[in-house]
């Protein structure tokens, strides 16, 4: 199964690249940036792709934000997952379930399905102070999950790592500890990077006083 790697720059979306035509929400380019237009009556249209889609599968629950985008230079794409796209076909993306759909309307079919990788932009990256904490009782993940942050992601700053104040979360958390929350996406990829998933700050645990995101290692990490 191929995956979709989607770069999303934030709070300000500048263009929209390889081809693609911005009709909902926040999307933004890989390679190459083009000027985004957006029609009218978007939601409409993004309700209409979704009904039809119904029809097929089951889409994911709890995500009533998906974003829609039109294919419409197919020359341009770049992307392994939209190496089947033609004029006109649909991408589909919701990113609370991260999962990708390209769904071709003049046939009424889903090309191709895929999971979503999201990679933070690089403004939301430069600076940021993670700590990491390790909630688990291998003391090993901790240099394990520092490695996989530093060597991915070397322009953000780990700045303090040590032990959660319980050895027994079950699952890896990624929290988002920045004033309005502006490091969603990056939160978003290093939960890829890791293996977790973005979560809220647990009761009991002790907030980190000089750090925008927080990792709690659990016991699903090996």
């Amino acid at each position: 199964m191929t995956r979709f790697k989607l770069t999303i720059p934030k709070p300000v979306i500048i263009g929209l690249g390889i081809g693609l035509l911005l009709c909902v929400g926040s999307f933004a380019g890989w390679l190459i940036t083009t000027k985004v237009e957006s029609p009218g009556g978007d939601k409409q249209q993004l309700q209409a792709v979704l009904k039809k889609l119904e029809r097929h599968i089951i889409l994911p629950a709890g995500d009533d934000n998906p974003t829609l985008a039109t294919v419409s230079d197919q020359t341009k794409l770049k992307d392994p997952f939209l190496a089947q796209a033609k004029n006109g076909d649909k991408l589909i993306i919701f990113y609370k379930a991260q999962k990708a759909i390209l769904y071709r309307p003049s046939l009424d079919r889903i090309v191709d399905i895929g999971p979503l990788f999201v990679d933070a932009a690089v403004s939301e990256v430069n600076g940021t102070k993670i700590a990491i904490r390790n909630g688990s009782r291998n003391e090993s993940l901790t240099r394990v999950v520092e490695g996989q942050v530093g060597q991915t992601y070397p322009e953000a700053n780990i700045v303090d790592t040590g032990s959660a104040s319980r050895l027994d979360f079950p699952t890896t958390i990624i929290v988002d500890l920045s004033p309005g929350q502006t490091k969603s996406n990056f939160a978003a990829a290093l939960a890829q990077v890791v293996g977790g998933q973005v979560g809220i700050m647990p009761v009991g645990e002790p907030k980190p006083t000089d750090a925008d995101i927080l990792i709690i290692i659990g016991a699903d990490l090996k």
